[in-house]
């Protein structure tokens, strides 16, 4: 009992090191979009705005 025990110990924090990585990932991924949707979006207006003006 005492050899799985220190066995899952050390096996959990590489588990949770993963997962966390995965997640900063995931928080870049959506931001990088995020201003990529952004910056076409103001695109797409400035266009829409110079069809209507000139």
């Amino acid at each position: 009992m005492v050899e799985l025990h220190l066995g899952s110990k050390n096996v959990f924090p590489q588990k949770y090191h993963a997962f966390d990585v995965v997640k900063r990932l995931e928080n870049t991924h959506f931001l990088f979009h995020l201003s990529t949707g952004l910056e076409l979006t103001m695109i797409l207006i400035i266009g829409v705005v110079k069809m209507i003006f000139f």
